[in-house]
């Protein structure tokens, strides 16, 4: 069978082009691994700067209850407004609420050394409501409509008895002396998770009057980070440092759930 030699010419041909093949993609690496480091470089600068801006953000939200409860602290040690005063009370609580977003706070309350516990709360419906439990209420919690003249109208709920000082938040605030935030605890109307800032009341001899708390349900705070991420395409969530529990998450994820037993 007779052989057939290759030409020099066509094995510089495909010399060249293996060359060329190898140069290109050698190239072809080197600007694909640099495009993939400064992508990664700017996703990195992108992920901190929008974690930044949540954790500001979110760190601002958390502290606003803080800061209603230092504001109105004066007002009650003061006697600005008269708690025995019906009237001037429930104006004070429900303006208290009027003058913070929905997305804010729950409720805003004072509960007393005697049991007594008084403040104004949103529904479901985001409404605000009155909440009165003293010795005319039996020890029970009633929450009323808002009059246009910002007092209580029609009883819309009874929910049961109720004992402000056998709350954690109530407690952590009577224990520590000072502005504390509760443990998450489960509300005792809602089919939610609720954390408070809470601030004990003294007279001028240092006794305990009562507690100023000022009350978020998760729900809430999901519904803040749902808003912060929604123009980012992001995701963010809350997380306990302690135990790894869910506090809020932007992504729809129920937070907790509740156990047969209660739990």
């Amino acid at each position: 069978m007779e052989k057939k030699n290759i030409s020099i010419k066509t094995i510089i041909i495909i010399m060249f082009i293996i060359l060329m093949v190898v140069i290109f993609s050698l190239i072809g690496y080197i600007v694909y691994s640099n495009w993939l480091s400064s992508m990664n470089q700017i996703l990195t600068i992108m992920v901190k700067d929008l974690n930044d801006e949540i954790y500001h953000q979110v760190d601002t939200f958390i502290h606003l209850p803080e800061h209603i409860n230092q504001v109105n602290k004066s007002i009650i040690e003061n006697g600005i407004v008269d708690l025995r005063n019906v009237v001037e009370r429930e104006r004070f609580f429900v303006g208290v609420l009027e003058n913070h977003s929905s997305k804010s706070i729950y409720s805003f309350s004072y509960g007393t050394e005697q049991g007594e516990y008084y403040g104004a709360r949103r529904n479901a419906n985001n409404a605000i409501e009155i909440m009165r439990n003293d010795a005319g209420t039996n020890g029970h919690s009633w929450y009323y409509s808002v009059t246009e003249a910002k007092t209580a109208g029609e009883r819309a709920v009874d929910a049961g008895k109720f004992d402000p000082r056998t709350r954690d938040w109530y407690k952590a605030a009577k224990e520590a002396g000072k502005a504390v935030f509760s443990p998450i605890y489960k509300h005792f109307v809602m089919n939610d998770l609720t954390v408070s800032a809470a601030l004990p009341i003294y007279n001028k001899e240092r006794g305990l009057q009562g507690v100023l708390g000022s009350h978020i349900t998760l729900s809430r705070i999901d519904n803040y980070l749902r808003e912060i991420v929604q123009d980012k395409n992001a995701y963010a969530l809350i997380v306990e440092k302690d135990s790894s529990y869910l506090i809020a998450n932007s992504f729809g994820v129920v937070n907790f759930t509740l156990l047969e037993d209660g739990g």
